[in-house]
């Protein structure tokens, strides 16, 4: 295939922000609240993303890797250029 080799279409990790994004808004952190420098700030920050990963469902992921096929087809469809798929659970 004369395509670029990456296709954010493909990679599930694109979809995945979303729901990462969600997940920590959850937790209800106001990060103007957090005391210390800038090495303490991003230290608990790191935590609240790393429980946020822990909070997204296995099925979420599941999903995202079943659904590579669809994912497959729309951009052969598009020729290896943007496309407008959503993904859905």
């Amino acid at each position: 295939l004369d395509w670029p080799p990456y296709s954010p279409d493909l990679n599930p990790v694109e979809y995945i922000w979303l729901y990462l994004k969600q997940a920590a808004f959850n937790l209800k952190l106001d990060v103007w609240d957090i005391t210390g420098g800038p090495e303490h700030i991003n230290g608990v920050l790191s935590k609240v993303l790393l429980i946020a990963w822990w909070l997204i469902k296995n099925r979420i992921v599941r999903a995202l890797v079943n659904s590579i096929k669809d994912r497959v087809e729309v951009v052969y469809q598009a020729k290896g250029w943007h496309t407008k798929y959503q993904f859905t659970i």
